[in-house]
């Protein structure tokens, strides 16, 4: 079902038909979601409980969720969210109404949202269900009967029929499914049935057999990581194969049980995480195997408390973008971040802690060498990638820019600050929120 609600008011009929608003960032007052432009225009008035980003010119719209919890076999407890969901386009047009049902099931950081969203007490930030975004024209939705999950398009009409036991948003073409619902042998997992995640395309044709237990969502590479979970018979444990796969399925990273997680990147560096001694390690290797920390080029990573010896693994990183990574590594007494290019080259600059460059900005949290300081002299500002400080350390917390505008938070004694700054620094939108 199509329903178009048309905006009123010539000036604002004008504005929007001479100029088209490609990006818009949500804002919330009095616990209502709405959308400004790169300028802090407000061009959707904050009226809905919850939103989610607009993608592909499309934002999704929770009218309605309940958390259920039950009993299940063995003890299990089965926690499931219902949430009625539509879309609006960027006129803030309702193009899909909020009659759709969803049943997801929900990790425990979930549950507190049902109460939240009718309490209007969601959190500025918070961004869930992107497995229900509305992009290439198609949107998840589940029948009623068996809640087998397919796709609809932005017309509300059936394009990929639901024969799926999960499915997420599409992401450059491509949408990672499930073939079937994970089973039990006992108190055990079937393994015959948890790799069951495979890739579709627009048209609903399965491109990725279904084989693994996870797939990452393709980047604009087109190309992603995948997993085969798996049991060692001989030490009785199971184990993670992971292998880079393109859009249709071929190999291009041979398999490795190396990694405990593998993170996508789209600059050519893939960040490889071993959880060792209950700490997580990290470094970064290519296509073709090679880890940019092997210092003693043997062509493995040396991981060994021998004094003198090199420790070829980090405590902390950030994937590569723009040609920078942060790195955690050490200064004086403290733990410290750093950029590096990718031959690990850096200009030694510390900071308590840093996120990706994005648009040729990064956000850094000051570096102070106390361990008596402040802190509120730990604040954050952003740096180019000569190290400048281009917007000076004033934030209690940020965010990386997202096109024209990057996210703010002041505390304060009675209430916080936050919005959206311009790369200026200037302050396009804010409101307070409570502490």
């Amino acid at each position: 079902m199509k329903i178009r609600v048309l905006f009123l008011g010539l000036m604002t009929l004008l504005v929007f038909s001479c100029q088209k608003q490609e990006r818009l960032w949500r804002i919330q007052e009095n616990g209502l979601y709405g959308f400004i432009d790169s300028l802090g225009n407000v061009v959707i008035e904050p009226q809905y409980k919850y939103v989610g980003n607009f993608r592909s010119g499309y934002a999704c719209v929770i009218t309605e969720a309940k958390l259920n919890i039950r009993e299940t076999f063995f003890g299990r407890k089965d926690t499931t969210l219902m949430v009625k969901y539509g879309y609006i386009d960027m006129d803030n047009n309702i193009v899909i109404d909020t009659s759709n049902i969803a049943i997801l099931h929900v990790n425990p950081y979930m549950y507190s949202f049902p109460s939240m969203f009718s309490e209007k007490k969601l959190r500025f930030r918070d961004v869930v269900f992107t497995e229900l975004d509305l992009v290439d024209d198609r949107f998840p939705y589940q029948d009623e009967k068996k809640r087998f999950w397919g796709y609809k398009n932005s017309e509300g009409d059936i394009v990929i029929e639901p024969r799926f036991s999960y499915a997420q948003s599409f992401a450059y073409g491509r949408a990672v499914v499930r073939d079937t619902t994970i089973s039990f042998k006992g108190n055990e997992i079937d393994m015959s049935t948890f790799n069951q995640n495979g890739v579709i395309d627009v048209n609903g044709n399965v491109v990725v057999n279904f084989e693994y237990s996870y797939i990452s969502q393709f980047g604009k590479n087109k190309e992603t990581w995948a997993c085969v979970l798996g049991r060692d018979e001989e030490y009785d444990s199971f184990f993670k194969e992971w292998v880079l796969i393109d859009e249709n399925g071929k190999v291009l990273i041979p398999p490795s049980r190396m990694w405990d997680f593998v993170y996508n990147s789209d600059e050519g560096l893939y960040v490889g995480q071993m959880d060792l001694l209950g700490m997580a390690y990290y470094t970064f290797f290519d296509k073709s195997g090679n880890y940019l920390t092997d210092y003693d080029h043997d062509g493995s990573l040396t991981l060994s408390f021998v004094k003198g010896e090199n420790w070829e693994a980090l405590s902390g990183v950030t994937a590569f973008s723009e040609g920078f990574a942060g790195i955690k590594g050490r200064y004086g007494k403290r733990s410290a971040w750093y950029f590096a290019n990718k031959k690990l080259e850096s200009i030694c600059i510390p900071y308590d802690s840093v996120l990706c460059f994005s648009n040729g900005l990064a956000a850094v949290k000051r570096y102070v060498d106390d361990p008596y300081h402040s802190p509120d002299s730990e604040n954050w500002g952003y740096i180019d990638k000569k190290a400048n400080v281009v917007i000076p350390y004033q934030f209690s917390d940020c965010g990386s820019f997202i096109g024209a505008l990057a996210y703010f938070k002041k505390w304060g004694t009675a209430y916080d600050i936050e919005g959206y700054i311009n790369k200026k620094g200037d302050i396009v939108w804010q409101t307070r929120c409570k502490k």
